[in-house]
């Protein structure tokens, strides 16, 4: 009788063991001192791709690569000595592919052997780990499905080689031992439950390996009988654990967040991977429970910074909304005190006729359009900040619009004694743009370059085909620019470190709105300069219409 109760202990502790390492979610594989595999779980064979006679009749280096002969003798010696050592490596797929796998290699002796047992998972990112177990999770149901088929055929066959057969009495203790080896050699607690029902208190818990009594806090004997309500808070008894429940028992596997309670009271987010499966006619549950504590930190760290940019965009909303508000009440403040004082300077300028007058309403008309034109500036560029600034494109002949502007110019550059001139390189197509925004670039150019071309100099605007543009240039003979003052000559940026002689000029505003105009147009401005050799700006615009 003691005999009988004693093979029906082993026989339970086997199949445990079975079960257990079939629906873990983890690779499995035990081998010989010499490397050959002997067992795999349906986890492997999945993840690898193998069949389980392909890999019997393999060796551990088969598999991994990275382990040589002499790797492998200092490997089983280093197991062996120590029982059980943490070891990262990559593992051949069945189709050639390499994964990487975070796994403990432990040694048991058996039947005057040496036996050893990898029990390990892919690396992988945290931000991956619920889709990962998710994927898991539905092999898992598969697998779980399969095993229960082949337990229910195999069970009484089972029974019978037992009582025939005393030797494998033995077996099973070697299985059992096996058992408690890779149960308590996860990196994840476990937890196994008998499963009664849905309710709060219908699954109690039947074995726990160390991992969960080290997270936990408790003993295996503190554990085991408790019902699983014992480590949730209470507000979970209510809703979450009846509706898991409930989720268990119909899908035969659930996966959800949940929170644990140690012995201490200390509370721990945790993930619950649960699967249910039947062992000699009883509901039993399978749960993986990872502790997710990093990942919980990660993702308040992440919400607290998606608020902070949303707080600081806002701002930058409300900054931009009042800048623009006050540019256009700036431009209107100015335009209206402007309108009559041109008026006014033009019919002085067309009525007087005797000296110093002339040329005293001369000055006011010339100052009072020159002002009117960089409050024009400061409009356009205002509009392109948000996006306002439109191109109204017509086809424009380049040889035509440079012709003009050189005669428009040309008074200009006769009274400060500087030679203008206009340099076409071959035959020019036309192109698709904003005629107006054009001359607006060219004569910004010209005047800046005015401003900075001595005497007796030259101004030279020149265009030509590069491919599919139409490249733009304004050289000047004048005293040139430093390479740190060109890196700045475009800055966008909100906040402008201008010069007193840049307002004056109008210099950087100028080139800044001739950027934003080039850009609309689809095509790209640079400089080029050195101290005391001159200044060219070169711009780019496509020779054909782009593509809505």
């Amino acid at each position: 009788m003691q005999a009988k109760l004693g093979t029906l202990s082993l026989h339970l502790r086997a199949d445990l063991f079975e079960a257990a390492t079939e629906c873990m979610p983890n690779l499995v594989i035990g081998f010989l001192q010499d490397g050959r595999i002997i067992y795999a779980n349906k986890a492997t064979l999945l993840r690898l791709g193998y069949k389980q006679k392909q890999l019997k009749g393999m060796s551990i280096r088969d598999i991994c690569p990275e382990i040589s002969v002499d790797n492998w003798r200092l490997l089983w010696l280093d197991v062996r000595q120590n029982k059980s050592i943490q070891l990262s490596a990559k593992f051949h797929t069945q189709g050639r592919g390499l994964i990487d796998i975070d796994s403990t290699a432990t040694y048991i002796s058996s039947n005057a052997r040496g036996l050893g047992f990898i029990c390990g998972r892919d690396s992988i990112p945290a931000t991956n780990n619920v889709q990962v177990i998710d994927n898991r999770a539905s092999q898992l149901e598969q697998i779980i499905t399969e095993r229960t088929h082949q337990l229910n055929e195999t069970k009484n066959a089972l029974e019978k080689e037992i009582i025939k057969n005393n030797t494998v009495i033995e077996k099973y203790k070697n299985l059992s031992k096996r058992y408690k080896l890779f149960f308590n050699s996860s990196n994840d607690a476990i937890i196994v439950t008998r499963v009664y029902n849905s309710t709060v208190n219908g699954r109690i818990i039947h074995e726990v390996n160390d991992r969960a009594c080290r997270a936990l806090g408790y003993t295996r004997e503190e554990l085991i009988g408790r019902s699983t309500a014992d480590i949730h808070p209470p507000e979970d008894w209510t809703s979450m654990l009846p509706s898991m429940g409930v989720h268990l028992i119909k899908d035969r596997h659930v996966v959800f967040e949940s929170t644990h309670m140690t012995k201490l009271g200390k509370r721990i987010p945790v993930e619950i991977s649960s699967h249910l499966f039947t062992l000699q006619g009883m509901r039993m549950g399978f749960s993986v429970v990872r502790d997710i504590t990093m990942r919980k930190m990660s993702e308040q760290a992440l919400l607290q910074s998606l608020e902070q940019e949303k707080l600081l965009r806002n701002e930058l909303e409300e900054s931009m909304s009042k800048r623009i508000e006050f540019t256009r009440a700036l431009v209107h403040e100015l335009k209206t005190p402007l309108t009559p004082l041109m008026g006014a300077s033009g019919a002085l300028t067309d009525r007087v006729d005797t000296e110093p007058l002339i040329s005293l309403a001369r000055c006011i008309r010339k100052s009072s359009e020159s002002l009117n034109k960089r409050i024009q500036e400061l409009l356009d560029f205002s509009k392109g900040e948000i996006g306002l600034l439109k191109l109204n494109r017509v086809s424009v002949d380049p040889v035509q619009l440079i012709q003009e502007v050189c005669e428009y110019v040309q008074p200009l550059a006769k009274s400060k004694n500087i030679k203008m001139q206009a340099a076409i390189r071959g035959n020019l197509p036309r192109i698709w743009a904003d005629e107006e925004r054009l001359t607006q670039i060219l004569l910004n150019l010209t005047d800046n370059a005015f401003k900075f071309t001595p005497s007796k100099g030259s101004i030279t605007i020149s265009v030509e085909t590069v491919s599919d543009q139409l490249v733009f240039k304004v050289t000047d003979t004048g005293k040139g620019m430093s390479e740190e003052k060109q890196r700045s000559l475009f800055n966008k940026d909100k906040t402008y470190a201008f010069t007193d002689k840049d307002i004056q000029s109008g210099l950087q505003l100028g080139l800044t709105l001739c950027r934003m105009l080039v850009e609309l147009h689809g095509g790209k401005i640079q400089v080029s300069s050195r101290l005391g050799e001159g200044f060219e700006v070169m711009f780019s615009i496509p020779v054909l219409a782009p593509s809505k």
